[in-house]
Parts: C-alpha cells; structure tokens; sequence
C-alpha cells in the first residue's frame, strides 16, 4: 500500500518541523489594520524636474504621477504580500503606508524608492567616430575650465555636470552637441578594490577620466539602450566569472537583440559604457559580437545586486521622489474588532476539527491531524516568504483550512461507498484513495492554474492573494493524499483500527435534483438580472470602498493625548459628519502611550471621483491666486474636536499702530510642536524690533516669566507702518523658517491640521484591469484544462458561466445589504479577495460533480448501461451529494461564525465572511441546478445538430447540392 513508510514519515515530521521552525525563527509581519507600521510622505517635483530638463516639458503630470505610483508599488511589494498601502496624495505628493516592520527593513524601502532605475548603455566618445570626429584635446579643455570654475558644485553633487551638458554647442559648454560627460561611479567607491582579472583600462585612471568624467558619444544616428529595451524576465542574479563578483544578467528584447549584436560588432575594441541613474558604473570593452545578452558588474554587494534586479524588472523613475515625512502608524482597527476577529478565527477553527471528529470518527483524527500539519505547513511557508498577515488573510487561512477538509471528505466518502459494496478495510481504503485521485487533482489543479494567472497577470493584493492561494492548494494536496494515506497505513500496520464507523448523511440518495432544472433556470436567470441591476443602480459612493473611491487625509493634532476609540465616539456623535461619512478610517501617529493614545492622528474619508474632482479644482484656483485652500471637511473637524486641537501656530494676533506714527506694534503667541528657545527666535527675528519675548504654557496660556524655552512663546515686536494683520504670520514664518528646536532638530509650528490632502484610490486604473484580465484569463485557461481532461468543450464552458453566476448574485447581494444599512460590506480589496476565493469554492464543487459523470459515462460504456444522459447527469449528483453538502457546511462554520463574531465590530471581517456565505450558498446551488443543466443543454444542442446535419447526407454520403 505504501512503500518505504519510515522514509515517508520522516519527510512528512520533517516539513512540520521546518514550518514550525520558520513560525518559531522568523514569526509574522502583522498588517496595518492589527498592527499599524510606518507612514511616508513622497513629494514628486515634478515642475522643477521640467525646470532642469530632467523631464520633457510636453509630459503629462497626471501620466507622471500614475507612472510614478506604479512603479514605487511593484518595487515596494512585487510579489503582492508586502499589504502596502500606496496611494497619491494631493497633486504631487505620495502617501505609503507600510506594515510594521524593522530599522533596516524600513532603510531598504526607502532606498528602493529614491533611486531612479535609469540604466543607458551609450558608446565612450572617440576621436575616430565617422559621423562626427570629436576633438577630445579641446573638448576637455573646455571641462576643466568648467570644473574649476565650478568645483564646490561638482565637489557637493557630480551629477551637476548635467550643467555643463546642456550647453553643448556653445562657448561654454561641450564644443560638439554630440557629446556629454558623465561622473564615474569608481572614483566615488574608494572601498570598490577590483580583482587582477578585472582589465585596467575599466579601473585606472586614464587620459580621458582623469578628472573623473567620461566623454560620451550621443550621436542622434548611434544607437543606445535604456532599462525599457531589457526583458524583464532575462534580468536576475549572477557572477562575474572574473572576480567571482556579483553582478546583474540582462538580455536585449528580441525586437532589439538584433541592432544590440550589430552595434557590439561596429565597435569592436572600443568601450561601451553602461550609465546607472547618471553615473557610468563600468564601461567594458567590446571584444566581439554580442547576441543580445550580458552582464552588469563593477563591485557591487549582494544587496546592490538584488536591489537592482528589482529595479530593473519594475522599471525607471521619470522624477525622483523626495521624502517630506516619516512616522509611525497605529492599527486602522480598533482593539474590539481585533479582539473579535481572533476569537471568531480560534472558534471556527475548533467547530471544524469538532465536525470531522464527530462525524468521521477515526478518519477525523487522520483529518485533523493533518489539518494541523497544513496549518504549520502553511503559515511556515507564508513566514518564510516574509508575507504580511492582515485579519482577512487569517480568516483567509482558516478557509483554506475549512476547504482542505474538502478533499479529506472526497476519499472518505470513496472509502465509504467501497465498504458498502462489500470490499475489506485495507483494499476500500486503497480504493478510495486511487478513485478520489483523479477528482482531487482536476478540481485542485483548475483552481491552481487560476492562481498562476493571478499572480503572473494581477499587481499588489491580487499577487498576494494568489500566493496564499497556491500555497494552500499544495499543502492541502500534498497532506489529503500523502499524509492522510500514510497515516491509514501506520494504523493499519499497526492494527489500532480494524474497521471504519462515519456518521451518513444521505443513506442512499434518489433525489433526481435535476427534474427541477427548468424552474431553477428561470430562477437564476431572474437572480441575476436584479442583482446586476441592483449593482449598476448603486451610487459608486454607496458601494465602493476607499480603496477603489480614494478621498480625503487629514493629519490631525491634538494639544493632550487621545485614544482612536475617543476621536471616533466623538466623530460618529455628530450627526451631520456622521451622515457624510458613516465609516472614517483613524489611526495614530507616531508614539502612543500605554493605554494607546496619540497626540496625532490620520482620519481617512471616502470621497466619490467627482467630489475630488471638484476640490482639485478649487485647489488650483486657490494657487493660482496665491492663496491657501483648506479642505471643507477640516472645519468639520475643527468644529467637532474644538478645544481638544493642538493650537494655530500663531494666534492672539493683535495689532496696533505706534504712537509717534512711526511703525506698528504687533502682539503674537508663536505655538511650536516642541520647545524653542527665547533667545533663538529673538535674533531669529532680529530685522524687526523686538521689546520683549516671555515664555507662556501652551495649554494654560499663563506666562512663565524664569523660564527660557519652551512650545509657546508671546512676542512683542514692532513692524513697519501700515502692515495687515494677515500678513504677520508669513512675515515671522519666513523669518525663524531655519531655526531649529532646543534639541537641534528642523522647527515645526503647531497646528491643529499639519498635512490634508486628497487621496486617489489604492485600486488605481491599472490593478482594476489587471484583476478583470486575470479572471477572465482564469474562465479561458479553465476552459481549456477541463477540455483537455474531459475531451469536450461543454463542460468548461458550463463550469465557467456557473462561476459567472455566483460572482454576479453574491456582488449584487452584497451591495444590497450593504445599501440597506444591514451589513457593513463596502467593496474594497479585501473583498475582491472574497469573491476570487468563492471562484475557487465554487469551482471545485462543479469539478466534482463533473468528474463523477465522467466516470459513471466511462462505467455506462463499458457495461452497456441504457441510462439516457440525463439520467446519468442526475446520479451523479446524487452520489456526490454528501461531499458536496458536507463541505460547504464545514466551510459555511467557519465563515459564519466569523459573521457573527465580526457582525457590528467595525472590522472588514464582517463583509468578508458575508460575501463568503453569501458565496457558498450560491456556489452550491449552481454547482447542481447551473453547470449540470447547461452540460445536459449543450449535449441535446450537439445531438440535435449532429442529427440535422446526418439529415442533410444522402444514404450514399454525397453531399447534397443546393439548386
């Protein structure tokens, strides 16, 4: 039955070991909404990019950003399990939200996202070029005339040479337009000591490099290469062979490979530089033609090298984000919807492994134990690929766990009909297993290939989700046929079980369900329709969460400690904010107490498309009239939070004019965000006359005459004749713009409101596609797999319009709910992962059923049964009925008892688990009355057109002829 068991069970003790090993070694990365984690603000300059030639001036700054902020998410999270949260903010600013995570972790995100990615490869400039001859005497002449006039600037940044370079063609620039000079990165590695194999020429100075610069041909007939001509696939991690350095493999793109090998050929003996983000890292000589594949080395680190294989395959940065701030981030969950989460995930965990002990006896044992073994295999492997677990990916895992139990069911109800004919316990296991092979893998394996396709096609939380997916497909797998036959076979061995008792579900089911098939048909169709309809008739508002909507950030600033819990009792208080915005999204910034409150916070509000629009508009209005535009939902705030805010940086602004006529005087409290010291403002503000500076509380506002610094200082001053009381602020703003605190840090003045923003959606254009091409590459690959294990087209067509069914009810359902106040269910990425899971659920119930009718159409023709098709159709669902009702109830445990957990706590747990149920009622249903009847359908449409065409033949096979 199983051969070599000790080597067997040790492979199977071995990999629990190493998952529980990695869970022990390297734990989880929690998400943002159990957690929290650090918090960046990006801007991307984009006019003063334009300004310096970086960027052409006809680029669109939308195309720019979106560019921008697709790029920074695959460098980021490329394999989608990162559950960042990257988002524009404003016109030119980013706002990345990263789970929690170490110093150094954070330090390589941070590099990945200022650093440009531009790669060129160009021709070194030589005086024999045949196009244009350079003159290289007079053209480095000409440099080090500009070196010298210009050394503190070359000395503080080399890529100022760019300076030089757009002047070409002029006196006081490169005399050839041709040619350009770039900083070599050598000369800016001291610690890079190349190997005596690497060639001299690349490393020691030279006539031409001796001031550190590299004359570049830029001939507009000389081809080059950029990042973009790479195949992504081809870039990855290699060694130089002469040194045994890292360094970075690439191959042209085949369009490309061809002008590559040609332009290696021309310039034999002749140096090809490889420039990265402005700097040549290496410029290696050409020795011979080159098929459109090499290497980029120079010594670099294994870091370095990883870093920029990922900054390659993702791509080039137009604009080189700057970062504007940084702080840590509290859980976007409140503890109540944390603290119900976990519960409901430990209860349905124990209700399943209660179900199959009581209704599989013996055989649950085996089952829980090896849904145990998948629990560490599964969260090993999501630790050991550093994946980020959110409450959804929890709840997540648990599912895969309820639906594991699937395949455990599928061998003991084969075990079981085996007994029933007669056969002993060794050979109805044996049988059981061989039988529920085929219908294991089919129903696995489509849902696998789906998984692929999402993770290849789809970006961000699609890729994760698709990760966690396989992962757990392979496991369950892996534990279902390996273990779970192993584990009969120790028992056997071993003679602790001589036979097998298991509760029944159906003795023997003759329910011919499908006679019902014309009323369900109409039922379905009619489901379909309204929930369709009760979709595109939902304002995108009233369904769509922030991720898809986008909206409003406000950073708020409180004068004393609060608690999340506190900001939303106070927000949901008010009627008028809380009919606007029924679910704000609040966190804490920065450091918390004990008991977890913050002296900032981040309010997140959903806005629709058109309102931010609207406020952009009014936003740049505001600019081009140089004033300020502040975001109407900020004096909500102000007005709800009140007193409780962090005080105006300047306030109790009075003005008065002098005596003798000569000047103003003008009383001012200046609030900072942490102590100032008396004496630096005062000669801060030296260009006006200061009579006197004292030191008030900044919560009190009673002055404290000894003391010499602190957050609140009065100031005195007199100013010119006729100054406007709002134009004092700006005036002593500019003045003290470079002190810095008593602790010598950059001054921040206080207020209430330090950043608002508006916020585009998480699911920007790109990931909406990716996602709708994923599935519908998923529906055509399901297609072909099952036409090629079931030889017909007609089934995978039939599986694929029932998955269709269930995503469209379950969508409209959903919005329903939600619309009518019963259920929180907003459409936002976590529920995408929902309805990708109930594809999954459902296809794997279809799979089954079909299977069986394949095997019973294989018995028919072997005995030569007289069973019409629909007749053989019927019984299969029959005899798969248990396995199907039983797995969707294990499965239904686990997802309701998350519902009424999570039902009221705020958590999106609560419209997961409703989408789930909502899911698995539906992916039953049509896995009987929809796939079945459109396979009996399509059966009787081919034999009806088979027949009309025999009628068409004349008896001796000529074709008839039309006249």
């Amino acid at each position: 039955m199983v051969e070599n068991p000790l080597r067997r069970l040790f492979l199977l003790v071995f990999l629990t070991a190493l998952g529980a090993w990695f869970i022990g070694t390297q734990g989880f990365r929690l998400g943002l909404d159990l957690q929290g984690g650090t918090r960046l603000v990006y801007r991307v300059n984009i006019q003063d990019a334009k300004e310096r030639g970086l960027v052409p001036k006809d680029l669109d700054d939308e195309r720019i950003m979106e560019e921008t902020i697709t790029v920074v998410s695959q460098r980021i999270d490329p394999n989608g399990i990162r559950e960042a949260s990257i988002t524009k903010a404003g016109r030119d600013r980013i706002l990345i939200e990263l789970p929690g995570m170490s110093q150094e972790e954070a330090e390589q995100v941070e590099n990945l996202i200022t650093d440009l990615g531009r790669l060129e490869m160009r021709m070194v400039a030589y005086d024999d070029y045949p196009e244009t001859r350079f003159d290289l005497p007079t053209e480095r002449k000409r440099l080090d005339k500009w070196l010298d006039a210009n050394k503190k600037l070359i000395e503080d940044d080399p890529l100022a040479i760019r300076r030089f370079n757009l002047k070409r063609g002029t006196a006081e620039g490169p005399k050839s337009k041709w040619l350009k000079w770039y900083p070599m990165y050598r000369e800016l590695n001291p610690e890079w000591k190349p190997g005596s194999s690497v060639p001299k020429w690349i490393w020691a100075p030279h006539s031409l490099a001796e001031r550190h610069f590299l004359p570049i041909n830029v001939y507009k007939g000389e081809p080059f290469f950029t990042g973009e001509d790479l195949d992504a696939k081809s870039i990855g991690q290699t060694v130089d062979p002469r040194d045994n350095s890292p360094a970075v493999s690439y191959a042209i793109v085949p369009a490309k490979a061809g002008i590559y090998a040609d332009w290696s050929e021309r310039n034999k003996g002749k140096c090809s530089a490889i420039i990265l983000n402005g700097y040549v890292r290496i410029a290696p000589v050409f020795q011979g033609r080159i098929d459109g594949q090499g290497q980029i080395s120079g010594g670099f680190k294994v870091s370095e090298v990883q870093k920029l294989v990922l900054t390659l395959k993702t791509g080039s940065l137009k604009v080189l984000p700057e970062l504007q701030s940084k702080a840590s981030i509290g859980a976007t969950l409140g503890d109540l919807a944390i603290k119900r989460g976990g519960i409901s995930i430990i209860v349905s965990s124990i209700l399943v492994f209660a179900f199959m002990l009581i209704y599989y006896r013996a055989a649950g044992v085996i089952a829980a134990i090896g849904l145990i073994i998948n629990l560490s295999l599964i969260a090993g492997g999501l630790s050991f690929m550093r994946a980020t677990l959110t409450l959804p990916g929890l709840a997540g895992i648990v599912l895969t766990v309820g639906m594991a139990v699937d395949a455990n069911i599928l061998i003991f109800e084969r075990i079981r009909e085996e007994l029933n004919i007669g056969k002993d316990l060794k050979r109805s296991i044996e049988a059981g297993f061989e039988k529920a092979m085929s219908t294991i893998l089919d129903a696995n394996i489509t849902t696998f290939l789906t998984g692929m396709i999402l993770y290849n096609v789809g970006i961000g939380p699609i890729r994760g989700f698709a990760v966690t997916l396989m992962l757990g497909i392979v496991t369950s797998v892996f534990l279902a046929i390996y273990g779970g036959k192993l584990m009969f076979h120790y028992l056997l061995a071993k003679k602790m079980v001589s036979k097998l008792t298991m509760m029944k579900l159906f003795t023997k089911p003759d329910l011919h369900l499908l006679r019902f098939r014309k009323f369900t048909s109409v039922l379905s169709i009619a489901m379909v329709t309204g929930m369709l309809a009760v979709f595109f008739a939902t304002p995108p508002k009233e369904k769509f969460g922030l991720d898809f909507t986008g909206g409003a950030a406000i950073r708020v600033a409180l004068k004393n400690p609060m608690s999340q819990k506190e900001i939303l009792d106070l927000l949901d208080k008010d009627p008028k904010f809380h009919k606007q915005f029924p679910n704000p999204q609040v966190t804490t910034i920065g450091d918390t107490t004990k008991d977890k409150k913050a002296l900032e916070f981040s309010i997140k509000l959903k806005l629709t498309p058109e309102q931010r629009r609207e406020l952009t508009k009014k936003q740049d209005e505001a600019a081009a009239k140089g004033k300020i535009f502040t975001l109407p939902y900020t004096e909500d705030l102000r007005r709800i939070l009140g007193s409780k805010l962090a005080q105006d940086p300047f306030s109790d602004i009075k003005v008065a004019e002098n005596p003798d006529g000569t000047g103003t005087i003008v009383e001012v409290t200046l609030n900072a965000s942490q102590p100032i010291s008396k004496e630096a403002v005062a000669k801060a503000l030296s260009r006006y006359s200061v009579n006197q500076i004292v030191v008030v509380d900044h919560k009190t506002g009673k002055v404290l005459k000894e003391a010499k610094e602190g957050r609140s200082l009065k100031l005195d001053l007199d100013m010119e004749a006729g100054v406007s009381k709002a134009l004092i602020p700006f005036r002593i703003r500019d003045a003290i713009k470079n002190l810095t605190d008593v602790q010598g840090k950059p001054l921040h003045l206080s207020s209430p409101f330090p950043e608002e923003s508006l916020i585009g959606s998480r699911a920007v254009g790109e990931l909406r596609d990716a996602a709708i091409g994923a599935i519908l590459l998923s529906l055509l690959v399901i297609i072909l797999y099952i036409r090629v294990r079931f030889h017909e087209f007609k089934y995978g067509i039939a599986a694929s319009v029932a998955l269709v069914h269930d995503v469209s009810i379950t969508l409209g359902v959903l919005v329903l709910f939600h619309s009518l106040g019963l259920i929180h269910a907003e459409l936002d990425l976590p529920i995408i992962a929902a309805f990708l899971t109930i594809i999954g659920y459902s296809l794997n119930d279809t799979i089954v059923v079909f299977d069986r009718i394949r095997e019973n159409l294989d018995l028919k023709k072997k005995l030569g049964g007289k069973e019409s098709f629909v007749e053989t159709v019927d019984a299969s669902v029959d005899q798969t009925l248990s396995r199907t009702v039983l797995t969707s109830l294990t499965t239904f445990i686990v997802v309701a008892c998350q519902f009424i957990f999570n039902y009221g706590a705020g958590s999106v747990l609560e419209g997961f688990s409703f989408a789930m149920m909502i899911g698995i009622i539906v992916g039953t249903y049509s896995s009987i009355w929809v796939a079945n009847p459109i396979v009996v359908w399509l059966t009787k449409f081919e034999k009806k057109t088979h027949t009309t065409k025999s009628k068409e033949q004349p008896s001796g096979g000529q074709q008839v002829t039309a006249t």
